[in-house]
């Protein structure tokens, strides 16, 4: 009895960490807001959406600057065409890699800073746009 006892608990502890491991990996590709992948921009949805770089203007990345610790981001991608694809809205938890439940200004700001530097890394034009509205001073 000890025996079995004895096999079934190492058994246990390999399942659950490849359980583990196979779930972590998958949160850390949630905190991926886009890659470049052959000549194409890939924003990170459900269903990941496909641009190709030559077709992009720029990429617009906003800071929405409301009240009440309700500050939020958002991605969008214009096209030479004049096309331009819906706003993804996004936290912090892009930059901490952790889940946030209220973004300040200031995890905003680094946000952003880094979004538009992996950007320019990359070489893909972007706009950083700030808007503020505080309306219960």
């Amino acid at each position: 009895m000890e025996f079995i006892v004895l096999g079934v608990i190492p058994l246990v502890f390999i399942v659950s960490y490849y359980v583990w491991k196979r779930y972590s990996e998958q949160a850390i590709q949630g905190f991926i807001l886009f890659f470049i992948e052959d000549g194409n921009f890939f924003l990170n949805t459900k269903r990941p959406l496909r641009f190709p770089l030559n077709t992009i203007d720029y990429v617009c990345l906003r800071a929405h600057y409301l009240s009440k610790g309700t500050d939020y981001m958002s991605i969008q991608v214009m096209r030479k065409d004049g096309n331009y694809s819906a706003r993804y809205i996004f936290d912090s938890s892009i930059y901490t890699k952790k889940k946030e439940t209220l973004s300040n200004r200031a995890s905003i700001d680094e946000t952003l800073s880094s979004l538009a530097w992996e950007l320019k890394t990359q070489s893909v034009p972007y706009k950083v746009i700030k808007e503020g509205t505080y309306r219960f001073q």
